[in-house]
């Protein structure tokens, strides 16, 4: 981890946001690729603070898993019968927050 660089650091983060983002865009919106990754990175780009809360979601669960070897059987375990729907149920619902600008959805629906 020392050895990386800040643009090696960018560059993975920026891939992480697109995978996370490409899903729900995929899902929504027609149209070229590169469109649908602009658009993705557009949307995480505007909610700053919903991108780091679902990266989190999504990252810190890797990283526990790989950089604590003693308790890796516990979130193994935890991450077996809660961790994997609980995490994707609270980011879908952030996301949908994200995106209901775009689809023309209202609280009501």
């Amino acid at each position: 981890m020392q050895n990386m660089s800040v643009g090696v650091i960018a560059v993975m983060t920026l891939a992480v946001v697109i995978t996370v983002y490409m899903l729900p865009v995929l899902t929504m919106f027609s149209g070229k690729f590169t469109e649908l990754i602009k658009l993705s990175v557009s949307v995480a780009i505007s909610h700053p603070l919903k991108m780091i809360l679902v990266l989190f979601l999504n990252v810190i669960p890797a990283v526990l898993l790989y950089m604590d070897e003693i308790n890796r059987p516990t979130y193994v375990f935890i991450g077996a019968f809660f961790g994997f729907g609980l995490i994707a149920y609270i980011v879908g619902k952030i996301l949908l927050s994200q995106f209901e600008p775009y689809l023309g959805m209202s609280k009501a629906d």
